[in-house]
Parts: C-alpha cells; structure tokens; sequence
C-alpha cells in the first residue's frame, strides 16, 4: 500500500514544526516503543507455531491454507476486502464469483461502486477464466472517501441462478503518496522517500507454459491487477518458452502497465534439478536442458555475466535447495531474493552466505492471479525501474496469511533491510508495522541475530490507527544477519522483514593517473580493489569529465577505450561494490596528448663486494607521438657511493646525461655510470626531461646490498 518513509524525520525526536502539524499528519494516533519491552510471559500470548528461527522445522503456508472461505454462496472474494481502510485511489473494484457467470448480466446496472448515493462512473468487463466481475472507475476515486460496491440480484451464474439478495461491501480511500509538506493522510507518513506495493514476482499462466495452465498472459495482469496487485511478474517456465511466448510476455506486461498503478513485468523460471531460480531483468532466457547449463555452476556464470538481472530462488526445500545453497560469490550480486517457504531453508540460505531478501510468491498454476497476497516491497515509486531496483536491493517482505494487509520493514542506523551496516558497534532499529486492518489486539514484535531470538515487544493498537513503530538497540556483531518479526496472537505464521547484514566496506582502487597519446590503448584497472570480508567485488566505470571515449565494457575490474584525436584529461570513476551492497569510489585520470611522453626506469645489482664496481643502467622510453629534443638525465649518487666513472659529475653529487633527440613512438636511450661502496645504498633520486616542458620520475628505489626480511607464515585453523 502506501505508505512512503523519509529517514529525515524520526519518531522518538519531533521538532516544533511537526509538532504543530501532528494533529493533521496523525489524526489517529500512532503507537511507539522506543525500546525493548519484556517478552510476554507464558499464558499472555499465543506463540506462533512456524517461525523463520534456528532450529524450527516446518513449512510456511500459502495464504488459501488459512483464509477464510467464500463470503457466501455466489462470490467468494472482493477487492479491496471488506471494510478495508487505506485503499490507493487507482484501485479496480472487483468481485470473483464461486464459478462461471452469465457475462450479459454483469453489466453497469448489476455491478457498481457509490460514493455516498452518487455512482462513480467507469465501466464494467467480466473475465471468464477466473469467474471475475471487474469495475473500471473513470478517473482516480477520491482521496479519504469511503466508497460501496455491489452486485445486485441480477447477476445470474451459468446455470441461469440469481443472487440471493443484493451483495454490497465498503472500503474507504486514502491519497496515495505524497511530499512531505502537503496535505497528509493519516498513512502518508514522510519516513524515507520510500513506499510500500503489494505484488507477486513468481507467476504462470496457460499459453507461455504449454497450455496446462489456464488463462493467457494478458488475463494474467488483467486479473492480478483487479485482486489488487501493484506489480505483478509473469515467470514462464524455461522448457515451455520459446522466442515467441517470450516475446508475448513482454508485449503484455507492458500493455498491462500503468505508471503509477500497475506493473507488468517479464521474467522466467530456469527449472533446473537441483533447485528452481527465477530471473527477471533480462533481454533473453536460457533453458537448462542446454548442456550449457546442465551444471549450476554454468547457470550461475551465465546469471553473474548478466549484471542488469535479479535473480530468485524458488520454493527450497530439504532435498531441492541447489546442493545445500553451495556459495557462489560472483552471482551472490545477482541473486538477491529467496522464497521463503521452510523455515530451515531461509535460514540455511543466510548461514552459508548468501545476501538473499526475505518474501513468498503465488507460484500461481491457478487463475487466481493475485487473490492472495505473498510479498511487497519498499520502492521510491510504482515504476518498473523502482520495482526492479527495490527487488535488486533485497527491500522485500513476507506478508503473512493471516494478516494480508500488513507489511513489516525496517531500518538499522538508517540502512533499509536488505542492506549491509558497515561494522557498527551498536545497531539502532526502527521497525515499522503497516496495519490499516489493525483493531485493537496486542502487536508483538521481535528481533532476530542469525536466526536467534533476542528481544520482543509488545504494542497495542488502535482501530483507525495504520502504523507502528519500535526502536530497540543492539550490540551489532561482523558477519551477523538481523531481522524483524511481527505477529498477533493466535497467529501461526508471523510476518518478517528481510534482513540486515554486519559487515566491512570493500576499498576501491582505480589505479594510477596516465598518460598516452591519441590513438593508443589504454587499460583502466581496479584490479587493486579489495574487501576485508573477503567478499567477490562487481565493478562500474563511468567518465566524469574529459573527451568523450568509449569504453569497452562498464561492469568490469578492468575496461579499454582507444584515445580520441581530442587532447585533454579524461577522468574516470570506478565504483567497487561487495556482496551486502557495500560500496567504495576512486578515481584515475588519463592525459591525451600530443606531446613526448617519457618514462624512466633503472636497473643494478643487487649485492656487491666492498670496492666492487656497481653499473647502473638508466632507460629512458619516449611513448609519445613527438620527438623528444634537449633530453637531460639526471641522477644522484647515493649515500655511502663513490662516483667512479659514466656521464658527467655535476655539483651536488649529481650525474648529468644529455641526449640530442630521442625518437617518437617508442624510441629508447640508454645511459650508464659506476660507483663503489663498503656498503648499504640506495639510488632513488633520478629524472628525465626534455625540452617541451615534459619530465618524469624514477618510481622505483634500486637497492644494493640491503638485508630482506620476510614474516612468518601462519597457518589459518
């Protein structure tokens, strides 16, 4: 639903200015707990029986399991349910019927939605695939309205039987997100630019999966999106795919998107032995009876090289779970979602390393698309861009069967769930539970480290009032997960949030600055870039300023561009990011010039005897594209040296070469010169230059008869 989150404004903390505004932002109050509260005792409260906890040993249940049944005899639900509040203004108004209906009697007279005693204009369509009645409203309903919808008695079924009686529900509106500001509702609370959209990221329907299921890709979105959905992915399975079905996903899903209200997306389900992934975000699909992707491991490259693509694992279990979740770092960036579906194999996910959100799908092979909710997610906006980014940042949760409406997400020191805290000492949480359908029961909320219970709450809740919040501490532990838990009692299974990494910051290293001449290939290397958790590193090069090149790929350690004809600095930034999201920038420059382009380098031996002669060698290379003129070499003779013979001995125990010219396009001089020494020396001192303004540096020490030491090595246990 719609509740958007600025991390600017706290709740524990308010200034004056919201404080004059409090009565219009929370005109129903909202409930607090600024720390942990004692767990309930024994007696108090009703534990759920499946928990995402260490040891737990059961099966999380699909929403049909625990729903109730049919509101009567003919329709067996309603979107928005019954006496709904904080329904988004761009709703369908839908019912679904118990079984096939005469479609010439669902029309604007039998199906309708009021305002008070004024109907809403719009039009009506019945869908036979799923027995579904649906209302069109003509423009946007109105914000804070409470609206009714009814199916008179003159809706008959096939058969040619009539409602009983007239069937008329309420739901009430509210304004959808907005900018801190302007007017606010009563769920409109600024918290973080973020907002909450219910959806389905793991769907099929008939056609796209060799007709065993019912229905067509378009009445897939059409019926998604009347249950209620804000987002909705169509998730063929890869066996049943070809080129056309493949392409015919994408045609729909984009007919079936409305900025802002709806959101089809295209994706595929790799059916592989060993465990089934989803894939969204990608221009192709790939079968896994290919024997190029036989093996996982080859699946998993084809997925790491796809570095636009979300990836999922799908409905884990004991002996289906893609060989005990085997690590894989690489593709770790890509797969950044896991189905909830055993509480054993969430956990056994997030303990062998992956960076995996927490949420369930509807894996529909039923035409109810949508009729159950599973999952929603924290995006900046209901754009296929803000969906795709939100999945890839792991911003998801599971909603609970029991509590369809609720959504529960959270923060640690200001990071959504889903990301990595960068090694605090303490974790600062603030839970947020959604609940328009909230009525007065006890909220229990709970924290969990690495799948260890450590500290509860109990809130209470108000009728009216949509959205709580809790803010315990904890001591933050590197290497540990930490997620958030919400339940009311008698629930079975409770709601949870995706978790919270602790975990180091990777260092970016773009390399050394360089410079080369039009024409040349340069090599941009962050290969230097590391991270002190160990984790496997994915790359993005941008130009930032310069003439404008064309590098040979962006998602690399290392990328080639050829130097353009146009002379300037080029500077590059190259951003280093680890498996929990963790990010480090550098940057390198690269001077394209027409100029010598000289570099230095020095060679000697490394021990003498006492008087033994010492040769140094120095080499100068002009890379450039003109002739170097008036080339002077210099170099200084080292402490405890005694210059014997080579160029010409300057004041200030300098050594002095001049060379004429020195050719363009890799010409190369060499100069020599002797000392002794009863020593230690070091020669770092020496430099090259020319006569167009151009100089280098020997970068290198050359070191003679220095002692080496090396440290010991220990072994890891």
């Amino acid at each position: 639903m719609r509740v958007v989150f600025k991390p600017a404004i706290t709740f524990v903390v308010i200034g004056a200015a919201l404080l004059a505004l409090w009565p219009l932002v929370f005109p129903a109050g909202m409930a607090m707990a600024n720390g942990p509260t004692p767990t309930p005792a024994p007696g108090q409260a009703t534990a759920p029986r499946c928990r995402l906890e260490l040891g737990a040993d059961c099966e999380f249940a699909r929403p049909d399991d625990v729903t109730a049944g049919a509101l009567n005899a003919f329709i067996k639900q309603t979107n928005p349910l019954v006496g709904v509040r904080d329904v988004p203004t761009y709703t369908l108004v839908s019912a679904t019927f118990a079984g096939p209906m005469a479609a010439d009697t669902l029309k604007a007279d039998t199906f309708y939605v009021e305002q008070g005693h004024t109907r809403v204009r719009g039009r009506v369509d019945y869908i036979s695939v799923n027995n579904m009645v649906i209302f069109y409203p003509g423009a946007p309903l109105l914000p804070h309205t409470t609206y009714t919808a009814t199916v008179t008695a003159g809706a008959r079924d096939a058969t040619g039987y009539a409602l009983p009686d007239d069937f008329s529900w309420t739901f009430t509106t509210f304004s959808g997100p907005v900018v801190f500001g302007q007017d606010l509702g009563a769920a409109n609370i600024p918290l973080g630019g973020m907002t909450i959209y219910f959806g389905d990221l793991h769907t099929h329907s008939g056609y796209v999966d060799d007709n065993y299921l019912p229905g067509t890709p378009a009445q897939a979105f059409v019926v998604g999106r009347a249950n209620g959905l804000e987002f909705m992915a169509l998730t063929g399975h890869d066996t049943h795919l070809n080129q056309t079905r493949w392409q015919e996903i994408l045609t729909r899903a984009n007919a079936a998107t409305v900025a802002g209200a709806f959101i089809g997306l295209r994706g595929f389900e790799f059916t592989h032995s060993a465990g089934h992934l989803n894939v969204l975000n990608t221009d192709t699909f790939v079968v896994w009876t290919d024997e190029r992707y036989r093996e996982l491991v080859d699946f998993y490259a084809w997925l790491a090289a796809q570095p636009a693509a979300i990836g999922q694992f799908n409905h884990p279990l004991p002996d289906f779970n893609f060989y005990n979740f085997a690590y894989d770092g690489v593709v770790d960036h890509q797969i950044t979602l896991r189905e909830i579906l055993r509480a054993d194999q969430s956990l056994l996910s997030l303990n062998q390393g992956w960076h995996v959100g927490n949420l369930l799908n509807s894996d529909t092979h039923v035409a109810d698309w949508g009729s159950q909710k599973f999952m929603g997610l924290l995006a900046s906006s209901l754009t296929e861009a803000a969906i795709l980014e939100a999945a890839r940042a792991r911003r998801t949760f599971y909603v609970s069967p029991h509590g369809q409406s609720m959504a529960l997400v959270m923060q640690a020191n200001g990071y959504w769930m889903g990301s990595a805290v960068p090694d605090p000492a303490t974790l600062n949480f603030t839970v947020y539970v959604y609940d328009p359908q909230a009525a007065g029961e006890p909220l229990r909320l709970a924290v969990y480290d690495n799948g260890v219970r450590l500290v509860g709450a109990s809130l209470p809740t108000y009728p009216g009032t949509s959205l709580y919040t809790w803010t315990p501490s904890l001591p933050a532990y590197l290497g540990h997960y930490y997620y958030a838990e919400a339940y009311y009692d008698g629930w079975t299974y409770p709601a949870y949030s995706s978790p919270v990494w602790v975990e180091r910051s990777p260092v970016a290293r773009a390399g050394s600055a360089q410079t080369v001449p039009p024409g040349a290939t340069v090599s941009l290397n962050a290969g230097g870039s590391w991270d002190a958790d160990g984790d496997a590193l994915v790359y993005e090069w941008v130009q930032e300023s310069g003439p404008p090149v064309s590098l040979s790929q962006h998602h690399a350690a290392q990328v080639t561009f050829v130097a353009p004809g146009t002379l300037g600095e080029a500077v590059f930034r190259v951003r280093a990011t680890d498996t929990g999201s963790l990010s480090d920038e550098d940057t390198t420059s690269v001077t394209i010039t027409d100029l010598p382009i000289l570099t230095l380098t020095k060679r000697g031996p490394e021990t003498a005897n006492p008087g033994e002669l010492i040769a140094y060698t120095l080499t100068v290379t002009n890379s450039g594209i003109t002739p170097a003129t008036g080339v002077v070499i210099t170099d200084a003779i080292p402490v405890g040296a005694n210059y014997v013979s080579g160029g010409t001995l300057m004041p200030g125990n300098i050594v002095s070469w001049t060379v004429p010219s020195l050719a363009a396009n890799g010409g190369v001089t060499e100069v020599n010169f002797e000392v002794t020494t009863t020593g230690s020396i070091a020669n770092v001192a020496y430099r090259v230059s020319c006569a167009q303004g151009v100089s280098a540096l020997g970068s290198v020490p050359v070191l003679t008869n220095w002692k080496k030491y090396y440290l010991p090595v220990v072994a890891k246990e």
